[in-house]
């Protein structure tokens, strides 16, 4: 599977990510996942800390759990509210903030949603596809590959123009969907049977 941006691709760097067995709990044994490696700078000392997420299509934004947010210096609350719904329709509270990462030696601004409970580590699509001109997940050899990376500014989010207080969002208008089709097959596989 390939995933092509729209953007003009005139990055030159190119990384690769083995996938790893992970277990999953739902099927009862280990599945084959695409987990990607990369630096996220603290943003008080600008100490660089690697983090390991699974690179997850379906997910809108990418998310780290709220321990996540201590290790780079964040102030959660500070950051934009949302409310994501996961598989099974769980409500969860995040904050989104901006991370500078680095893939090896390429370093990219994204969004991340830093939710208020222990969740997994999940990369997403806002603020990382438009940053990776090609994405090309392949099964056969178990390799994910990000190529032509280039840093593009960070889009502003509706409401972010306060400094100190941010502003109360509207569960329901900002709720994002971090279920992947994977897992929707699943539920839906599992109703029918």
């Amino acid at each position: 599977m390939k995933f092509m941006s729209n953007g003009n691709g005139n990055g030159n760097e190119s990384v690769q990510f083995p996938y790893r067995q992970v277990y999953s709990g739902v099927l009862g044994n280990a599945v084959a996942t695409p987990i990607v490696t990369l630096s996220a700078q603290n943003q008080s000392t600008g100490e660089w800390f690697n983090i390991e997420l699974e690179f997850d299509t379906g997910a809108m934004i990418s998310l780290l759990p709220r321990s996540a947010a201590a290790v780079l210096g964040i102030n959660l609350v500070k950051g934009y509210p949302i409310t994501l719904m996961g598989v099974g329709g769980a409500l969860i509270r995040a904050y989104v903030h901006p991370v500078t990462i680095k893939f090896q030696r390429q370093q990219l601004e994204i969004y991340v949603a830093f939710a208020t409970v222990e969740v997994p580590p999940l990369l997403g699509r806002f603020t990382v596809f438009n940053q990776i001109g090609e994405i090309e997940l392949n099964n056969e050899s178990g390799v994910l590959v990000f190529e032509k990376i280039r840093m593009e500014s960070l889009p502003k989010l509706p409401g972010w123009e306060w400094e100190i207080e941010p502003p109360q969002a509207n569960p329901a208008l900002a709720t994002i969907s971090l279920m992947s089709p994977i897992a929707i097959a699943l539920i839906i596989a599992a109703s029918v049977a």
